[in-house]
């Protein structure tokens, strides 16, 4: 065979190599970053279906009435945090959540979109519980970052989220619900999230409040890939407007 071609062939072998090196670390990236957190059950498996459309809410003020007196009505769509006019977390979607079936127990979301924990017993985002609702999104998969990463602290550890900052919700019925963040967001370590009463529960009395996590990739990863921390951040639910 003439030298020039075994060269050629020697060539192409080395970028089919190098491109399989590649796609291999891309999806190794995918599999270890994802912003889980230990829940009570799992029943479903991950969905195939599309992510929905963004449905970008309006930003109508809170009335901040004495008592929220209704539920809304429908499947939550979109998420979207601002603090006064400015949008600090763009809006995302809700879809199913997924189920890593190597790890029984977590509780994660599509890349790109936000989920609820929607198992018997636990509520809607804005709907009244003895439990939180509990709402959760990747800050990143492989190379791609997510707005949830504004609630991450930064590099001298100032919380991204911070108290009284508003998280609207928007509906699949046209209803909005609006919550105010109680507190700055933080990091709890993964593992003893669930096991804190206060990230799950309303203190004994039903109530309409929001938990909503994400991984702290700018803090410590473990071993395994995993960030050691979520970061969290607590809403009470001040309004549920309904369109009609």
């Amino acid at each position: 065979m003439p030298r020039s071609r075994s060269l050629a062939g020697v060539s192409l072998l080395t970028i089919a190599v190098v491109l399989a090196g590649l796609a291999a670390w891309f999806g190794y990236q995918s599999a270890v970053t994802p912003a889980t957190m230990t829940v009570p059950s799992v029943s479903s498996s991950p969905s195939s279906e599309p992510l929905p459309s963004v449905t970008v809410p309006p930003t109508p003020t809170p009335t901040m009435p004495a008592k929220v007196v209704t539920n809304p009505r429908g499947k939550p769509e979109s998420l979207t945090i601002k603090r006064g006019d400015k949008t600090i977390v763009k809006t995302m979607p809700f879809a199913p959540r997924a189920i890593d079936s190597s790890h029984p127990g977590w509780f994660s979301s599509k890349c790109g979109a936000v989920a609820y924990w929607n198992e018997p017993g636990w509520p809607k985002p804005g709907v009244e519980s003895p439990k939180k609702a509990l709402i959760t999104g990747h800050v990143m998969c492989g190379s791609n970052w997510y707005p949830l990463q504004h609630l991450q602290p930064d590099v001298n550890n100032k919380p991204g989220g911070r108290k009284d900052d508003l998280l609207y919700i928007q509906y699949d019925s046209g209803d909005l619900v609006i919550a105010q963040a109680k507190e700055d967001s933080h990091d709890v370590i993964k593992t003893s999230l669930n096991k804190q009463k206060q990230y799950t529960e309303n203190g004994g009395k039903r109530a309409r409040e929001i938990r909503l996590t994400s991984c702290d990739r700018n803090g410590i990863i473990r071993q395994d890939g995993h960030a050691l921390n979520n970061v969290v951040q607590r809403f009470v639910v001040i309004d549920v407007i309904r369109v009609n």
